[in-house]
């Protein structure tokens, strides 16, 4: 089996997660709690201070919660490995009522990616850390158009980097699993 034909099954294997969502409304309080505890060693290892900004209340959104979460989680362990030495990293969601759109918001004061690894952080296999492979964004921006969102990112050196995802709350073009 050649390394090629096991990279093109790992991608097709993201590219069709659109197929076997299990999509259900989720507390989307709950998934962030739930990747935030995935993440716990991270934060409290390399002395992260968590900050919250969002309503008190948070919407419900129709997502496949394990993947979704997975999500989160890669974003979430990528910003506290940008922040060996402490930091802060702040959760944010907005909401706009009257589109039905939501921006959950990943952000740390980490030493941010550069320009040309800009460009790049979304290739598979494509990464900086002496033991990454290179899938946790690009399995984030997969996850998240597979239900129908976008991911955007924004970095400066050392003061940091976000990443925003832009969803629906209740995509109507995604088929429930039967």
């Amino acid at each position: 089996c050649s390394l090629e034909l096991i990279i093109e099954s790992a991608l097709e294997a993201t590219r069709s997660l659109v197929e076997i969502l299990d999509l259900t409304a989720c507390s989307l309080e709950l998934i962030i709690e739930s990747a935030l505890e995935a993440t716990r060693s991270l934060v409290e290892d390399n002395r992260i201070r968590v900050k919250f900004n969002y309503p008190d209340e948070l919407p419900t959104i129709v997502v496949d919660q394990n993947q979704f979460q997975l999500a989160l989680i890669n974003l979430m362990k990528n910003a506290c490995q940008s922040m060996l030495t402490g930091g802060t990293l702040t959760l944010s969601v907005t909401q706009k009522t009257a589109s039905d759109k939501i921006s959950i918001s990943i952000r740390d004061t980490g030493y941010g990616i550069s320009p040309h690894d800009l460009n790049r952080i979304f290739e598979a296999f494509y990464t900086t850390k002496p033991k990454g492979l290179g899938l946790g964004l690009l399995n984030a921006k997969n996850i998240v158009e597979a239900h129908g969102g976008q991911i955007f990112v924004s970095s400066q050196i050392q003061q940091g980097t976000e990443f925003t995802i832009c969803l629906l709350s209740n995509n109507k073009n995604l088929k429930y699993k039967e």
